[in-house]
């Protein structure tokens, strides 16, 4: 899929969102794939990020982004009480991750 010029940097991460809520992670993917060739990436909500990699099943990654939102004081899209965490809320690092925000259950 070739995103050059059709993706605004303020929308990438909840176009993201959306491709992969429905169910398009090959668009999801792909549209990650370009914000960090592009180098767009770093413009973005270190928490859609995030999100984004947790709906395509890249648990490992988004976790990883969990701790960039943390460190950029990215809010989290009320994280405590969004569904699609509920998997995750017992791995130690999102229980950290609740903890320091103040978040945990």
């Amino acid at each position: 899929m070739q995103l050059e010029g059709k993706v605004a940097i303020v929308t990438g991460g909840a176009m993201g969102i959306g491709y992969a809520i429905a169910g398009r992670h090959t668009e999801a993917r792909a549209l990650l794939d370009e914000l960090h060739r592009s180098g767009n990436i770093q413009f973005e909500r270190p928490s859609e990020i995030a999100y984004i990699y947790l709906l395509v099943g890249e648990r490992q990654i988004a976790i990883e982004w969990l701790e960039k939102a943390f460190a950029a004081r990215d809010y989290m899209l009320a994280l405590h009480m969004s569904a699609v965490w509920a998997p995750y809320r017992t791995d130690p690092l999102v229980r950290d991750y609740l903890r320091r925000m103040g978040a945990a259950s």
